[in-house]
């Protein structure tokens, strides 16, 4: 289960750093402690840092043609810790309007696993 949430953050960030193209940067949008793609595939992924410059999180935003608003899709949290860092993975829950369903995390070496959210390169 550690390996698949590792996976996962670091693919799908990898998306994200990849499609130059794709990848556009909305200076309106960036806030000094967050990093916010915009991506022409109808997804916003919102990146959360601390101090150190290391990602706390990660939210995905899909485009809701219907409403004309981006819609909540899932996050990712860090916690650092000295010894062992731990991901956690939510989807966003509608009718809660919070990230709670299917809730997974997983806790890593903090000396093997120094990130567990790759920011996207611009």
């Amino acid at each position: 289960m550690k390996k698949v949430l590792a996976i996962a953050a670091f693919v799908a960030a990898s998306i994200c750093a990849k499609g130059e193209n794709k990848t556009n940067t909305n200076a309106s949008e960036v806030r000094i402690s967050n990093y916010v793609v915009m991506n022409v595939d109808d997804m916003k992924v919102e990146f959360a840092l601390d101090n150190e410059g290391r990602a706390t999180s990660k939210t995905v935003y899909t485009w809701n043609n219907i409403n004309g608003m981006w819609e909540p899709s899932y996050r990712y949290i860090v916690s650092y810790g000295e010894k062992e860092n731990t991901l956690t993975f939510a989807k966003w829950n509608k009718q809660n309007k919070t990230f709670s369903m299917g809730k997974e995390s997983a806790t890593y070496s903090s000396s093997e696993f120094p990130t567990l959210i790759v920011l996207p390169k611009h």
